[in-house]
């Protein structure tokens, strides 16, 4: 029993604020981390739970923006995927106004998934490089 008390306790992550923002920005930051170049398209492949979930959960630091969408465009911003679960710790002032200047460009598409596990997949490209997280 204690050898399975502590594979569940090993597996625990701290998250800044809810885990459904947290774990899309985390896939996201990859995508900003590894594209080399201005994105002419974000997508958001997502189950339709998880993407309820976080539709109305708030974002630590970010006020009243919210939800899938303002997670992945932090997190593609914020381009750190070292910091996990934690990602929102490290949101400031200009990484929102980033994240709005992307948002005004309307580059991001979310796509709803309709399966019955997790689903968190972004994709990326610019003009020329294309990515899958």
């Amino acid at each position: 029993m204690t050898t399975l008390a502590r594979k569940l306790t090993s597996a625990l992550e701290v998250t800044a604020g809810c885990t459904e923002p947290a774990a899309i920005a985390f896939c996201a930051s990859f995508a900003g981390k590894y594209l080399d170049e201005t994105p002419e398209e974000i997508v958001l492949r997502i189950d339709q739970r998880t993407y309820k979930n976080a539709f109305g959960a708030g974002i630590p630091r970010a006020g009243e923006l919210r939800g899938s969408e303002w997670a992945l465009l932090f997190g593609f911003v914020m381009a750190c995927p070292e910091k996990r679960l934690s990602i929102f710790s490290g949101l400031e002032k200009d990484t929102i106004v980033r994240a709005k200047i992307l948002q005004e460009k309307d580059i991001l598409k979310v796509e709803l998934v309709d399966i019955d596990t997790l689903l968190i997949a972004v994709s990326a490209h610019g003009e020329q490089t294309r990515l899958k997280c």
